[in-house]
This record gives structure tokens, sequence and C-alpha cells, in this order.
């Protein structure tokens, strides 16, 4: 018997600053991706064709906590 999977829309949790957070667990037994943020200027288009996103200014983490710890360090990163 195969287990039956459960979509669970996205739900916004909150925000922190310029920045948004929300739990959107995937459809995997690993919960360190439950929750994604970003910066509500996120822009995730290529710098080249088929590249990594140009703006990091988004992420996946474990716990709202978590979340705003890698927060904090992006914009430590920006203050730079």
């Amino acid at each position: 018997m195969s287990p039956t999977l459960r979509y669970i829309p996205t739900r916004f949790v909150g925000r922190t600053g310029e920045w948004k957070i929300n739990w959107n667990p995937p459809p995997i037994p690993c919960r360190e991706f439950d929750y994604e943020f970003y910066h509500e200027d996120y822009d995730g288009a290529p710098m080249e064709s088929g590249g990594p996103p140009a703006d990091n200014r988004c992420g996946h983490a474990a716990s709202i906590e978590a979340c705003i710890e890698v927060i904090k360090e992006l914009e430590e990163e920006s203050d730079e």
C-alpha cells in the first residue's frame, strides 16, 4: 500500500523588516526546508542565461528562528 501524499498550501507566517517568511513544507521527510524567506525586492533572474540567481536574498530553513538568523547574516554581508 503506497502512502497518501497531501499538499499543504503555502502559509504566510510573518515578516521581519523587508523580509517575508512563509511556511511551505515540501513532501519530503527532511524538515530543513519547511520555511522559506525572501526579501520583498527579491529578483530571482539569473545574471546569465541558465545560471544561478544574481539576487541571493532568499532561502530555506527548518524554523522561523533559523530564517531570522540567516536573514541577519545576509544583512551583515550586504552592509560590508
